[in-house]
């Protein structure tokens, strides 16, 4: 009846009568992003382990970091976009002792365990060592702590061979993949 009409499934569902939005609870919605970010998540990884090699962008601000992603798959959904986004806290005494550069590998690092870990799961080993090994590339602004943590990844990950210095932000910004202009 709703086809015949002219109104679609989802307009149909959304004119039932349901609960109200104050009725709405907090577990509710936090179920509903678990269950966007799983899905989302699961997409990611499936394109990335069909992907032979990936480019990792880290933006780093003062705010927050953001770390994204461009495979060798780009032009299919989900082969390029956000790896993960931080919004760093209140530092510590110990914070401050360890080497910034050092705290910007590690995130990019944390993020490729985060991609491989679902929800409420734990790490699969087979997807972080594939993520670990298409990472070939490395492209950030051209802050020395960001070009540091270029060169303390490649001692993290084993097949990143090339690390470059995006001082226009054209490459991160501009959504260009550094596999466009190297891998043929």
């Amino acid at each position: 009846m709703a086809a015949i009409s002219g109104v679609t499934f989802s307009e149909a569902f959304l004119a039932q009568k349901r609960a109200k939005p104050a009725e709405v609870t907090r577990w509710a919605v936090t179920k509903l992003v678990q269950v966007m970010r799983e899905f989302i998540r699961r997409k990611k990884v499936e394109t990335l382990l069909r992907a032979e090699s990936m480019t990792v962008m880290i933006d780093d601000k003062e705010s927050h970091r953001v770390i994204l992603y461009h495979s060798n798959l780009s032009h299919e959904p989900y082969g390029k976009g956000l790896l993960r986004a931080f919004r760093p806290g209140a530092k510590e005494v110990v914070s401050y002792e360890e080497d910034y550069s050092m705290r910007m590998a590690k995130s990019v690092e944390e993020s490729l365990l985060f991609l491989s870990t679902p929800v409420h799961g734990e790490c699969n080993p087979h997807v972080y060592e594939h993520l670990r090994q298409i990472t070939r590339f490395y492209t950030s602004d051209g802050l020395p702590a960001a070009l540091k943590c270029g060169e303390l990844l490649t001692q993290m990950l084993p097949n990143l061979t090339l690390v470059h210095r995006d001082t226009a932000h054209a490459v991160r910004l501009g959504g260009i993949s550094v596999h466009s202009l190297l891998v043929k």
